[in-house]
């Protein structure tokens, strides 16, 4: 498989989760007045997402994710991971 991240795209990640953060404070103020038997923390949670996603956009993090994931099948034998080279 292979992953293409277009230039600029982290910066535009990161307007548009500052976008949905504000609404989910928002959202988590109309829910706590209107609601408040609801107990999600919308932020949080979208928070959290923001995390894993951005973990996503970090392709050398992925790519030691890879060779670690490489080293324990070889060493669980008879699988043999390709390269993947170029995020060094």
């Amino acid at each position: 498989a292979v992953k293409v991240q277009r230039p600029g795209v982290q910066s535009l990640v990161s307007k548009d989760l500052y976008v949905l953060r504000r609404a989910a404070e928002v959202y988590q103020g109309l829910v706590e007045r209107f609601a408040p038997q609801q107990r999600t923390d919308y932020v949080g949670l979208l928070n959290e997402w923001a995390v894993g996603f951005y973990t996503e956009l970090d392709f050398k993090n992925e790519a030691a994710n890879m060779q670690t994931m490489a080293r324990g099948l070889a060493e669980a034998g008879g699988t043999h991971v390709g390269g993947g080279g170029g995020c060094e």
